[in-house]
């Protein structure tokens, strides 16, 4: 399922386009998903097709890809795959997908490198798209940083704009069905965040700076060169799901054949 604001169809323009990552002009934009496909594919029906769901206008609507938007080049496009193929790998091991109870657990063999950038990317990402679904993702003078940080491939501490990252559990077992729009949470450590869901995860960015770097309180929750750490939580103890959970039950009463 894939919670979201409506979403217009991105438009091009007959200018030659620039590169949102790099800066260079190109004579063709990639059509760039904002959260990779291979997120998406839990989600598909037989069809290959996935109802988007505006649940602020209890309405439905239809899309064979996941979100996409003319965003970057084919070079710069090339290096998030990059990062994407060594992620896919890691998130959907049986380390991961395997029943789990215990509040926490650690991968210790990982790409920190690329592991790091795929997260920077996607905090890049929602916050530079155009796309509704995003807009509540304000990022103002940290935008900028992040994208010399993922151009010049020049990693951040990983301190700075560090991501906690969860398991979504349903009695033990991952679940990677579902994807929802980020929102903006209450401060942490003194920085404003931003939770989003996808891949059976719930990423929660915390946007500190350099010059204004988190408490060390939650530095340890953070991806680190060391370690990677997942919490694990039952998806009933999730309270922003149980708030959506009423409005998507009755979405799926009036339409029975939804994931047909």
């Amino acid at each position: 399922m894939l919670f979201l604001k409506q979403t217009p169809t991105p438009q091009r323009t007959n200018l030659m386009p620039e590169c949102k990552l790099c800066l260079e002009k190109v004579d063709k934009l990639c059509n760039s998903h904002i959260i990779p496909e291979f997120f998406y594919k839990p989600i598909y029906n037989d069809q290959h097709k996935l109802f988007p769901i505006d649940l602020n206008k209890i309405k439905i609507n239809k899309i064979q890809k996941g979100l996409r938007e003319y965003l970057l080049c084919k070079s710069c496009e090339s290096k998030f795959n990059r990062y994407e193929n060594v992620v896919n790998k890691i998130i959907y091991t049986d380390k991961l997908t395997s029943e789990r109870d215990e509040p926490f657990f650690i991968i210790n063999d990982f790409d920190y490198h690329k592991f790091r950038f795929f997260q920077l990317s996607i905090l890049w990402r929602i916050g530079v798209s155009s796309l509704s679904m995003f807009s509540d993702v304000k990022l103002g003078p940290h935008l900028e940083i992040l994208r010399n940080s993922l151009s010049e491939e020049r990693l951040c501490p990983y301190n700075q704009y560090g991501c906690i990252l969860t398991a979504c559990r349903h009695e033990g077992k991952h679940k990677i069905d579902f994807i929802d729009s980020p929102e903006k949470l209450s401060i942490i450590g003194g920085h404003k965040a931003y939770r989003l869901v996808f891949g059976g995860f719930v990423w929660t960015f915390v946007v500190s700076s350099k010059n204004h770097p988190i408490h060390e309180t939650y530095e340890y929750m953070f991806l680190r060169p060391s370690h990677l750490l997942i919490f694990n939580k039952e998806i009933k103890d999730m309270e922003f799901i149980n708030e959506i959970a009423p409005d998507f039950k009755k979405i799926l009463d009036e339409n029975p054949g939804l994931y047909k």
